[in-house]
C-alpha cells in the first residue's frame, strides 16, 4: 500500500502554486487525503509491536509487515502532510532521526537496503522541513 501510496502521490506533484483559486486547492488537499487516510487506517490495524524477522532474500516481497515497512509508510504520510501544510502533524509522524539512522541495511542488500537509502534521507530532510 505504501508503494501504491507514493506512486500516485507522484502522479500529483506539483502542488497548486498559492495564487491558485480556493477551489483547485482544496481539491488537492482533498486528494492527499485520500491517499493519506486508507495507508493510516492500513496503520492502524497494524500490532504495535512487530515481530524481528529478516527481509526475505533479495529484497523481495514478503508477507510480513517488518519495521522498515512502518518506517516507509510514515515517510509517505508526513511527505502529504507538508504538501498539505500540516507541519506539526507531519512532525508527529516522520520517524526519529533513531529510527531511520539504526537501520542495519538489511540482510544481503539488494533493493530493500538502497530503497530505504531513499526513505532514510527523505526523512532526515522532513524532520528538517
Amino acid at each position: 500500500m505504501t508503494a501504491r501510496t507514493e506512486a500516485r502521490l507522484q502522479q500529483l506533484l506539483p502542488p497548486p502554486p498559492p495564487d491558485s483559486s480556493p477551489s483547485t486547492i482544496v481539491s488537492y488537499i482533498v486528494s492527499l487525503d485520500a491517499l493519506q487516510d486508507p495507508l493510516e487506517d492500513e496503520l492502524d490495524k497494524l500490532p504495535r509491536q512487530l515481530p524481528k524477522l529478516p527481509t526475505p532474500a533479495g529484497g523481495g516481497w514478503g508477507p510480513i509487515i517488518t519495521r522498515e515497512d512502518l518506517v516507509q509508510a510514515r515517510v509517505a504520510i508526513a511527505s502529504i502532510c507538508v504538501l498539505k501544510g500540516e507541519w506539526d502533524e507531519a512532525l508527529h509522524i516522520v520517524p526519529h532521526e533513531r529510527e531511520v539512522e539504526d537501520w542495519d541495511g538489511g540482510t544481503g542488500g539488494g533493493s530493500k537496503g538502497e530503497y530505504f537509502d531513499i526513505v532514510r534521507v527523505k526523512s532526515l530532510v522532513l524532520k528538517g522541513a
